[in-house]
């Protein structure tokens, strides 16, 4: 993750002149200002050529709140907006948009006075960044915690993924479940595992299946990359 001091990004976009030849910079653009910490931790792009950046703006006093900045083509602002004024701090986990430019991202939250009342919520915005609905994801009888969001090939739903424990985390795994574009789910897998497993990436394939990028801890802090279809 990249952290921007007074800024909230700096865009830039690359010209490849040539393949065996380094990439140039074509334009960069700066929407931040100088009164906020920020990370920028999403580009995504719109169907009209245009970019939308979705990150975590945390003003000196607030609690994080979730920033969505879109731009035309050339980078140009369209519109910078922040969501969620409550004194939860929110993350942006995860975030895709739709062939009609509907906005869908993956949020986590928790109240600043208890970081263990965790939730999770996925939020569909109109392109103008307008709230359309926000709807609370769980896994039955589990605590869960989401931590990222595509769309399928057809666009028809969004793939989230996660991890999973009991109250005691002495049953624990990973899923990943599908939900329509209306936020209702459609079908979850729960898979139980033995050591640390946290799937960070996940991605849709041609022959209908998934990818999954996944980071392994053994019983000795030692990580590892798994890739899993």
């Amino acid at each position: 993750m990249k952290h921007f001091y007074s800024l909230f990004l700096i865009l830039y976009v690359l010209f490849v002149h040539a393949q065996n030849e380094p990439p140039g910079i074509s334009w960069s653009k700066d929407y931040g200002t100088s009164s906020t910490y920020s990370d920028a931790e999403s580009l995504t792009k719109f169907p009209d050529g245009g970019f939308l950046i979705g990150g975590r703006l945390n003003h000196t006093t607030n609690s994080p709140k979730v920033e969505l900045v879109r731009t035309d083509g050339s980078g140009n602002l369209m519109w910078q907006k922040t969501y969620f004024q409550e004194t939860n701090s929110y993350y942006l986990s995860g975030i895709s948009i739709d062939s009609n430019s509907n906005i869908f991202a993956l949020l986590d939250s928790y109240p600043d006075n208890n970081q263990n009342d965790y939730s999770s919520h996925l939020t569909k915005l109109d392109g103008s960044g307008n709230l359309l609905w926000r709807k609370e994801l769980g896994v039955p009888n589990y605590v869960a915690y989401f931590n990222n969001l595509i769309s399928s090939l057809d666009g028809s739903s969004l793939l989230v993924t996660g991890n999973y424990s009991d109250e005691f985390e002495t049953e624990y795994g990973y899923f990943f479940a599908a939900y329509d574009l209306n936020g209702n789910q459609v079908w979850s897998k729960l898979i139980p595992m033995t050591l640390e497993m946290y799937p960070y990436e996940i991605l849709a394939t041609a022959d209908g299946g998934y990818l999954l990028a996944i980071e392994v801890e053994d019983t000795e802090g030692k990580a590892t990359t798994l890739l899993k279809k």
